[in-house]
């Protein structure tokens, strides 16, 4: 019993690198509060569907964007940047980072 109580308990550390995760990191990029309204206010989009339209994507997916702020993927942010022309320039003023799960 001790012996196997001993290959349970044998670590093997090595140095400069960290196994354990660090749950205090998390983030999650969402739309800022209005920013929907702002981006269809600028590109004369009337509605959720206009904007999925144009965007590519699912009015469900529009909506749930803005009112459940749900976490923004890669590509909608490159096709949002897009449509909005600055790919370059500012393309961060519509999101904010939320800590947290």
């Amino acid at each position: 019993m001790g012996r196997l109580l001993s290959l349970i308990l044998h670590r093997n550390p090595q140095m400069g690198k960290s196994y354990l995760a660090n749950p205090g990191l998390e983030y999650r990029l969402v739309f800022r509060r209005g920013a929907i309204e702002n981006i269809k206010c600028a590109k004369g989009w009337k509605t959720d569907s206009e904007m999925a339209r144009a965007l590519g994507l699912t009015r469900a997916y529009i909506t749930m964007l803005h009112l459940t702020r749900v976490s923004v993927s890669a590509n909608v942010i490159t096709r949002l940047a897009a449509q909005m022309g600055n790919t370059e320039k500012n393309w961060w003023i519509y999101y904010e980072i939320v800590l947290g799960a």
